[in-house]
């Protein structure tokens, strides 16, 4: 795992981002129970999850996906985290004050204090605390009665991670098996260089037919007739007024919130890992002479050119505009930090040193409605002709219900009837791409049955099904020069599995596998180190049985049991070292693994604590909010 995060240290930190969102969805929505009148959601004891803190948790949930993640959630998805999310608080405050925990005003003061969305320039800002619950429609006497519960389920949560320890020998076990390498030696034997000796009769082409019959059936198949109204066809009708501007961009203000970026260059003297301090003394006294050229007045762009080890060095080292947390965090504090025009002193990061130059700075703020009309009247446009699409496929609908063809509804919106190709249950459907539900309402109609209206990413559709060809099973003389490929490929792999067999049955007699393989006209190969994670192994592409077998074979027990198929090949295996991290290594790792494993055994010791709590509670679920996991 700590591999992992270091080798996608940019992807973690869109994750950070992400999950910071996430959390906000529910500081800012959390449970709010408003008395036995108010409709509800879910029940907890005698306590209320009410519906409008429900919705509330959904939308900003859903609103967090989207803008995280390309595709969004779905709402089966998302409904269930907005409840469990909301149930788990309500059981953690009932906790909290069974165990008679408290919040102080000053504890809830200083909670609020420290939500960045609050702050400006690192400290709060009562101005940006009301701008931020104007643009979430929450009161901040409503915000603080919510922060308050959140603080109390949190300290219960405290008493929990205070229970987590992690010893340096539970550390180093597991630092040992995330990193400690094998190498292996092997022969490889082709499944092709077989196919030469393989030979059948007739008979046994028919007797392989026979077995195999059932994978050569051709699946049922349909062809759909549909009609698509896509709400770009409908985008001219639509003309938002000002007015409608105006209205979108009030109730949209937290979309146009503009945070604090920099526009800088840099020049990048590279230090790799394992630099010798002779080596970084000279890179350094290098950058520091660059820096000193730099501040004298001479062109940034230039000595990025000329000096720069990065990328950018072509470009004058320009890094473009950036945010907070697109950067690592010494480079980002120093650039930040920085005013327009300004030059850094020498910045270390992973990377090396960096001199950096900011061209322009922008501070954080609201874009204004002449900044963003433009997008609003996109979004306007794009939502309302979504509508009139819906509209139009609807009424589209009912005309085919009385009578109308799919020709006729077709023109009306000047279109034109489309056809598919046949496709198969499952398959992608040809011009429409992946779409599992217009392919399980297509198999479950009968030809000539018009669908219900369908979701398309664009808009929406309405199919009937045209033509429906039955599963069979093609007759041998149809298919033979597929079947007898099959039967002969067949045949070689088990041959060369044979093959291998016997190799490895020469290296278990005391054979050594340079002898091996001169015996057998095979060649003898290395793997060089392999790390434990994943399937693939060099030279021999995804093979995850002999991995796993790789990491159990010791000096004393080199061979395994078996020989191992992998792709078109039969592999002879034997370990060639077992290669141990190193202890620097491990030392330099210690802290942040120790503390990967004490996250790891807070979400297991909370997930179990909270499945206790809500096994205790009666719990109640109204209809349509989810299913509690």
């Amino acid at each position: 795992m700590l591999n992992f995060l270091r080798k996608n240290a940019a992807e973690s930190k869109l994750i950070k981002v992400f999950l910071g969102m996430i959390v906000l969805v529910f500081v800012f929505f959390g449970v709010g129970v408003f008395g036995s009148q108010v409709e509800w959601a879910a029940k907890v004891n005698d306590e209320i999850v009410s519906k409008v803190a429900y919705d509330r948790a959904y939308t900003n949930l859903d609103r967090a996906y989207r803008s995280s993640l390309p595709q969004g959630q779905s709402p089966e998805v998302i409904r269930s985290q907005a409840l469990e999310q909301l149930v788990n608080t309500e059981v953690l405050v009932q906790e909290a004050r069974r165990l008679g925990l408290q919040v102080g005003k000053d504890e809830l003061r200083e909670s609020i204090a420290a939500i960045p969305e609050f702050q400006v320039d690192g400290r709060v800002n009562k101005n940006r605390y009301l701008e931020v619950l104007r643009a979430i429609r929450m009161k901040p006497a409503d915000f603080e009665e919510t922060q308050q519960r959140q603080v109390l389920a949190d300290k219960v949560l405290t008493l929990i991670r205070a229970g987590i320890h992690v010893t340096d020998e539970e550390v180093r076990e597991r630092f040992h098996y995330e990193h400690d390498r094998v190498t292996l030696r092997f022969l490889r034997v082709r499944h092709d260089d077989h196919l030469n000796s393989v030979s059948f009769e007739e008979t046994d082409l028919q007797s392989y037919y026979d077995q195999e019959k059932e994978s050569f059936r051709e699946p049922e198949r349909v062809r759909i007739e549909y009609v698509p109204f896509r709400a770009e066809s409908f985008a001219q009708e639509v003309t938002p007024s000002d007015d409608d501007v105006q209205v979108y961009y009030e109730e949209h203000q937290a979309e146009f919130n503009k945070p604090e970026e920099v526009r800088a260059r840099h020049i990048l003297f590279k230090i790799a890992p394992g630099t010798s301090d002779d080596e970084k003394k000279a890179v350094r006294e290098r950058a520091a002479a660059v820096l000193q050229r730099a501040r004298a007045g001479e062109d940034f762009a230039q000595l990025a050119r000329d000096n720069s080890e990065d990328s950018t060095a072509a470009a004058g080292g320009d890094l473009g505009a950036f945010r907070r947390g697109a950067m690592t965090k010494p480079f980002e504090d120093a650039a930040f930090g920085l005013e327009a025009g300004a030059i850094s002193d020498l910045v270390e990061t992973e990377f090396g040193l960096h001199i950096i130059k900011v061209e322009e700075k922008t501070a954080a703020g609201v874009r204004s409605l002449d900044e963003v009309r433009a997008e609003i009247v996109a979004a306007i446009q794009t939502r309302e002709s979504r509508r009139l699409a819906l509209k139009r496929v609807e009424d589209a609908y009912d005309k085919i219900i009385d009578g109308a063809s799919l020709a006729d509804t077709a023109a009306e919106i000047g279109g034109k009837v489309e056809t598919t190709p046949p496709f198969a249950r499952g398959e992608i459907i040809p011009l429409l791409g992946r779409r599992p539900e217009i392919n399980d309402a297509a198999f479950a109609l009968d030809s000539g049955e018009t669908s219900e209206i369908m979701n398309l990413d664009d808009g929406y559709l309405i199919f009937q099904v045209s033509e429906r060809k039955e599963s069979f099973i093609p007759e041998l003389a149809a298919i033979r020069d597929k079947v007898e490929q099959m039967l002969r490929t067949k045949r070689a792999g088990e041959a060369a599995h044979a093959y291998a067999e016997e190799a490895l049955a020469a290296l278990r007699g005391g054979k050594d596998l340079e002898t091996v393989a001169a015996d057998f006209a095979l060649t003898s190969e290395d793997t060089g180190e392999i790390g434990r994670f994943g399937g693939y192994i060099p030279k021999l592409g995804n093979a995850p049985e002999l991995k796993e077998e790789a990491f159990r074979l010791t000096p004393e027990k080199p061979l395994p049991e078996r020989v191992f198929d992998v792709g078109n090949e039969t592999i002879v295996a034997r370990l060639g070292e077992k290669v141990a991290a190193s202890a620097e290594q491990f030392e330099k790792d210690k802290p942040t693994l120790s503390e990967v494993i004490r996250q790891e055994r807070e979400q297991i010791a909370i997930k179990a604590f909270l499945d206790q709590l809500r096994a205790r509670a009666d719990i109640r679920v109204a209809g349509g909010y989810g299913d509690l996991s």
